[in-house]
């Protein structure tokens, strides 16, 4: 099977959905815009399917069962939003997710920029997904 690419990079701008996972010691990065009615479990459920790999479940906060924030290959390093630019290649993260009650991992930005094929990646942890974008 083809390793899935590290970063699957936006094609327009918006509010995304953000899941940031570690396959086999490497780091991932997943977004889905949120006008699609993307959510996090789903993202993962996605990634992990398509890697070909096997997980367990766990009760959510409020959606019943989804894939476990850790398995035998894999573990979960942050979920949350981002607001993305396609035009300048910039992409803030901030916020968390509700079922996992997981927030964005600065330090899983840190390890998937190199793979982010030249955008600018960056962390807020004051920003909440109400609040308008920043400027």
């Amino acid at each position: 099977m083809t390793a899935p690419p590290n970063v699957e990079c936006p094609e327009e701008s918006g509010r995304y959905k953000a899941v940031q996972v570690t396959l086999d010691g490497v780091p991932y990065l997943r977004l889905r815009l949120q006008a699609e009615g993307a959510q996090h479990a789903g993202m993962l459920r996605d990634f992990l399917a398509a890697a070909g790999v096997d997980y367990a479940t766990e009760e959510s906060r409020g959606v019943g069962k989804i894939p476990a924030r850790i398995g035998e290959r894999y573990s979960v390093d942050g979920m949350g939003w981002a607001d993305v630019d396609t035009k300048k290649r910039t992409a803030v993260f901030y916020g968390l997710s509700s079922d996992y009650g997981l927030v964005i991992s600065a330090e899983h930005i840190e390890r998937i920029r190199p793979h982010a094929g030249g955008w600018t990646l960056s962390h807020d942890p004051d920003r909440r997904p109400y609040d308008p974008p920043r400027r």
